[in-house]
């Protein structure tokens, strides 16, 4: 078998075994009364590419309402899923499921960095149970490209997955796409200047022909021009460390409070999760992993 192949091969099988941790994760959730929404690469692989060889996957990520993540918890440690992190801050969990990765978020990107909720994403969804073969929920089209966007640039897109930025290539080729609806729904999040970034990065390093055409309907529509200019100019230039990013990525909502909001989340990040260290120590139990932030920063 060639090394082409055999990646293809690994991939699908990856797929297969992220499936299959879904299943279990979505019967709980579903005997909890938990709505689940799977997000990025467990369905684009399946959606977005002829055969999901052709797209990696590191983890399972999925949505849901903020209310619900400490009946996940319940759920999880009734089911006997390993807990491996828990961000106060961030609202977030992430579990061992057969051996996979599966992170629950309740945001669509850090807290205060996007308008769009995953209470309106869940409301837009439509129920399936092509590609994945089991019934589960799928995100409105438009609702999943701000995420992928707004997931893009909160990982300044030099430091996403190739998959991710592949799955941004691929978008605007997905029936039904709409530049317009997409362009709108940005402004209405508070994420134009974000998605026009995003763009700007694909026309100028991937040589997209489509995502010039939105870079184009966004300029139209972006409030911080200055943001959006400094913002490029630091990923193209690679100067500023990379917590100096980190900080300017912050700060990439339209709108101000969201800006101070991402911020404040940002800064007391560290000290929940020192407390919970002294918790964990108080306990008698050993940390089984990182924060599901920090394995993004």
């Amino acid at each position: 078998m060639s090394g082409l192949a055999a990646g293809y091969a690994h991939h699908r099988a990856r797929h297969e075994h992220a499936r299959l941790a879904l299943e279990k994760v979505l019967a709980g959730c579903a005997e909890s009364g938990i709505d689940v929404l799977p997000v990025k690469g467990v369905l684009t692989g399946r959606l977005f590419y002829r055969d999901s060889g052709e797209r990696p996957i590191q983890d399972v990520d999925l949505r849901v309402r903020p209310e619900d993540l400490a009946r996940v918890e319940r759920t999880g440690k009734r089911k006997g899923w390993r807990l491996l992190s828990r961000s106060w801050a961030y609202h977030t969990l992430a579990f061992d499921l057969l051996g996979f990765l599966v992170e629950f978020e309740s945001h669509v990107g850090p807290p205060g960095l996007c308008g769009l909720r995953v209470d309106d994403m869940l409301r837009r969804a439509r129920a399936s149970t092509a590609p994945l073969g089991m019934p589960h929920l799928q995100p409105e089209l438009h609702d999943h490209a701000v995420l992928l966007c707004v997931n893009a640039f909160k990982d300044k897109m030099i430091d996403a997955v190739p998959g991710a930025i592949r799955d941004l290539e691929l978008l605007p080729a997905q029936v039904g796409f709409d530049a317009k609806r997409l362009v709108a729904l940005a402004v209405e999040s508070g994420v134009a200047t974000i998605s026009w970034i995003v763009a700007n990065w694909l026309v100028e390093t991937r040589r997209s022909v489509v995502w010039r055409e939105l870079r184009d309907a966004l300029g139209r529509v972006v409030p911080r021009r200055r943001y959006a200019w400094l913002f490029s100019r630091a990923i193209r230039s690679r100067v500023p460390p990379r917590q100096a990013l980190r900080v300017l990525a912050r700060a990439g909502s339209d709108r101000v409070d969201r800006q101070v909001r991402a911020l404040c989340v940002m800064a007391v990040e560290p000290i929940g999760a020192a407390i919970m260290g002294i918790g964990r120590r108080a306990a008698n139990v050993s940390p089984v992993g990182r924060t599901v932030e920090s394995t993004r920063a």
